[in-house]
């Protein structure tokens, strides 16, 4: 906590992250996730009382749901797994710009 108060007191942080600094806590760190499970309930309960007007063929009885959930976990899943063939096709080598070479000087 001292080292905290250090850093705002010897002015090394950027002005505009000092209002973010309540997010370093042990607090909110221990718990965070419990933020994401309030808001998945409430996305629950709202998807409960106002249901889609047109919904999908597949939010039928209780996949009405999980459905999303199932179908951002594939698209999550998609994204992780394309990340090493998307790397092995995008990237350079390391001289590809040449910036260790002095012959332009």
């Amino acid at each position: 906590m001292s080292e905290r108060n250090n850093v705002t007191e010897q002015g090394d942080i950027h002005p505009l992250a000092k209002k973010f600094l309540w997010l370093d806590s042990p607090k909110v760190k221990k718990n965070f996730i419990w933020l994401s499970v309030s808001g998945l309930v409430m996305t629950t309960v709202l998807m409960i009382f106002y249901p889609n007007k047109h919904p999908a063929p597949w939010e039928v009885g209780p996949m009405k749901l999980i459905a999303y959930g199932v179908i951002g976990g594939f698209a999550y899943t998609f994204v992780v797994l394309s990340a090493k063939p998307l790397f092995a096709m995008l990237s350079r080598p390391e001289n590809f710009y040449g910036e260790g070479d002095d012959h332009d000087v």
